[in-house]
């Protein structure tokens, strides 16, 4: 029996496998999920968030400066306005008061006033 048994394990085919033709996986690079930055990249992105903030500001100021300048000239042109208005009514003043004083002394010489021939005079 033990011979039967070495004889049967003899006696198998012997066939060679075919290899199968698989594709072999290639490789795909090892991409890593975060960006690494170098430190001139680091310093350049810090630079650039101060200057716009920088920019942002002094926007901001320049504006508000504006708005400053232009309630200046507002008050500055209602203080002028003023002011001419004034200089009109002490002019129409002064021209009444010169009217009185020339009727005024009139009445005192007893003359008259003859408006034909009065002469418009400008200053």
């Amino acid at each position: 029996m033990m011979q039967d048994e070495l004889v049967r394990k003899r006696n198998y085919e012997v066939t060679t496998p075919t290899p199968q033709l698989t594709p072999t996986p290639t490789r795909q690079p090892v991409v890593n999920s975060r960006l690494r930055l170098s430190g001139f990249e680091k310093t350049l992105m810090v630079t650039g968030v101060v200057l716009i903030v920088a920019l942002m500001v002094s926007i901001v100021n320049t504006k508000f400066e504006i708005g400053r300048s232009q309630r200046k000239l507002q008050d500055t042109t209602s203080q002028t306005t003023e002011l001419k208005t004034h200089n009109q009514n002490l002019k129409q003043e002064l021209d009444s008061n010169e009217n009185d004083a020339i009727a005024n002394m009139v009445k005192q010489d007893q003359l008259s006033i003859n408006n034909g021939q009065v002469r418009d005079v400008t200053r």
